[in-house]
């Protein structure tokens, strides 16, 4: 009878250490596979705001028709307001100057928005965080609006637009880039 108790208690040993060795395996085998599941989808939201940038500045150019006019592209970044979100907007081809603000009034429209997944944010745009990319049609014209603490916008005339983008409120760089736009080519580097 003592033997059989000693064989259940060590069974039951076994058990759990058998156990305990394939949970240790699965925390090891699932921990890189996780990381590295994060950093390819941070770099997928990377490609997809380059394409954003490329994608309004080619429907400014290419005429992108929307009733019986050509129209102007804004794409505009909110950081505060949607960090994970790029607003396409449409412009009547003839606005300038103060006519060019990020509002849906019935005459500027929203054509489309571009969501990302709400982990993945976009922390700042070179340093602030309200963004107007402005693609003018027919004159193929570009300018870049920035709005800091007040309602008024300035001009952005730097070579380059810094835009970064992070995994939640991560400061790694593993797991946070920096999209570089550079505004005299209109080349988008990452």
């Amino acid at each position: 009878m003592q033997r059989l108790k000693n064989i259940k208690a060590f069974s039951l040993l076994e058990l759990i250490v058998v156990i305990t060795l394939i949970g240790i395996m699965l925390l090891v085998t699932y921990a890189p596979y996780s990381y590295y599941q994060t950093k390819a989808k941070v770099r997928m939201t990377i490609k997809d705001v380059a394409q954003s940038i490329y994608e309004a500045r080619n429907m400014a150019i290419n005429w992108y028709n929307e009733g019986s006019w050509s129209i102007s592209v804004g794409l505009f970044f909110d950081v505060d307001t949607t960090p994970n979100t790029i607003t396409f907007f449409s412009f009547p081809y003839s606005y300038t100057g103060t006519q060019i603000i990020p509002q849906d009034n019935g005459i500027i429209k929203i054509i489309k928005k571009e969501e990302f997944p709400s982990w993945v944010q976009v922390k700042d745009i070179g340093w602030y965080k309200k963004w107007l990319l402005f693609f003018q049609a027919i004159s193929w014209d570009w300018s870049y609006f920035y709005w800091e603490n007040t309602p008024e916008k300035k001009e952005f005339e730097e070579d380059y637009i810094a835009i970064k983008i992070a995994y939640g409120d991560s400061s790694s760089n593993n797991l946070s880039w920096i999209v570089k736009y550079y505004t005299p080519t209109n080349i988008v580097d990452y």
